[in-house]
């Protein structure tokens, strides 16, 4: 009767040491940082029509092509960011994290990779991830953009889009669970053919013409300054952002 009653002790007791090693190895899991990828990369078809050209072409097949937004070949495409951030929920506390980068990012690029922000690991809700655009204190616009488009008589006509205003992208990102073991990338995107919503082919042709190089249309804050106005407004509404875990967008 004993030695059984010292066998039920004994297991009793295996069991206790195991059940307490389980709960030290989930706490080590739960603790310590990984970090989270930022890109910033131009979502786009080149050559696609716009929503509103294509609206226009179904009501109409001889609709005037220079009172349409044209379709854009985008050649480049740059923009300076100075800082990324992320911002959550966590428990019953807030992660804010921002570090600064200062990097001069092309979006068409196969890899438009921007900075790394170390986060605590654990679930975050409220999420929001920032990008802050400028000018950098060298020569680098907040973003610069290269394309060509055809002209109402059939013409291949040069586009420069150069813009030096500082744009702070605060976007709400969906909830995450953040663990040491997986790879986390955020991912940027700017639809680039929403950068001429609501410009037409007719407005290209009248705004500054490159007097160095033919058939070039210039847009800057020193000249074309409407269309630049319209097109600063456009930039305001053209990203999106999602974030992948291990390669799968959460």
């Amino acid at each position: 009767m004993k030695k059984y009653l010292y066998t039920i002790i004994i297991a009793a007791s295996a069991l206790t040491i195991s059940c307490q090693k389980d709960k030290n190895s989930d706490k080590a899991t739960q603790t310590g940082s990984t970090k989270i990828s930022y890109f910033a990369q131009a979502k786009t078809i080149n050559g696609a029509k716009s929503s509103l050209e294509n609206k226009f072409l179904k009501l109409n097949a001889t609709v005037d092509s220079s009172a349409i937004s044209p379709a854009v070949t985008w050649n480049s495409a740059t923009i300076f960011i100075d800082q990324i951030s992320f911002n959550g929920s966590m428990g019953n506390g807030t992660v804010d994290s921002t570090i600064t980068v200062q990097k001069k990012v092309d979006m068409l690029s196969s890899n438009p990779y921007v900075g790394d922000i170390q986060l605590p690991v654990g679930s975050y809700k409220d999420v929001k991830s920032r990008l802050l655009m400028r000018k950098s204190q060298h020569s680098d616009l907040t973003f610069e953009l290269h394309g060509t488009f055809t002209n109402s008589k059939g013409i291949l006509t040069s586009l420069y889009i150069g813009n030096s205003d500082l744009f702070n992208v605060n976007l709400n990102v969906n909830n995450v669970v953040v663990e040491k073991s997986s790879t986390y990338n955020m991912f940027f995107n700017f639809e680039l053919n929403k950068v001429l919503a609501g410009i037409t082919i007719q407005q290209l042709e009248n705004a500054y013409k490159d007097p160095n190089r033919v058939n070039a249309v210039y847009i800057s804050s020193s000249v074309s300054i409407d269309l630049y106005n319209k097109i600063k407004s456009n930039w305001e509404n053209l990203s999106s952002v999602y974030i992948t875990k291990d390669g799968k967008q959460l």
